[in-house]
């Protein structure tokens, strides 16, 4: 049975929509008086979640999601990326696409999660179900960033939310399939 792609019932979910919707991390750096490590000012705009390491006062954890990103390394450089198709939103790609610079053997679309995201979903199509349900394997790209890393995906970005497109072969064209059966 090939993995469920849908990223719905997916850890990555709730992640993607939060550093959507993020602002940018503060470079000082402040002690919290009721916390061991150190926490971003200003204070007042962060929720306060119970810390999950050796404090046992509440304090705001250390987000994630930047670290990881930043840690990746990606298979084409930022100024590799060229404008082929901008202003069409966010997508969610795994690292098999962007880190280790497979093609674009999978894609689909869903409702957005939010308002910049396009709800598309890109796969190399060599994912294992375990890999896609890993959050740190994929990432929230925009579009155009994507169509870098495989231009094949540019004609087919205007489709409906429900379409779904898979690569045929490696080397292949990518060609409309049922949403719910993909054959990688």
């Amino acid at each position: 049975m090939p993995p469920d792609f849908s990223v719905k019932n997916n850890a990555f979910n709730t992640r993607a929509s939060v550093a959507a919707n993020a602002t940018p991390r503060p470079r000082t750096l402040a002690r919290s008086p009721k916390c061991c490590r150190p926490s971003p000012l200003p204070l007042k705009s962060t929720p306060v979640l119970p810390h999950f390491q050796a404090c046992t006062t509440p304090c705001r954890p250390e987000p994630r999601w930047q670290t990881q990103i930043m840690e990746k390394s990606f298979h084409l450089p930022a100024d590799a990326i060229r404008p082929l198709a901008v202003n069409r939103g966010a997508c969610i790609a795994t690292d098999m696409i962007t880190v280790d610079g497979l093609k674009v053997g999978y894609m689909y679309r869903e409702d957005a999660i939010n308002d910049v995201d396009s709800g598309w979903r890109f796969f190399s199509g060599t994912e294992t179900q375990e890999y896609v349900d890993d959050a740190t394997n994929s990432a929230f790209y925009d579009i155009n960033t994507i169509a870098n890393y495989d231009p094949d995906i540019i004609d087919w970005l205007g489709a409906p939310i429900g379409a779904a497109f898979e690569r045929l072969s490696e080397g292949g064209d990518i060609v409309p399939v049922a949403p719910d059966s993909p054959s990688a």
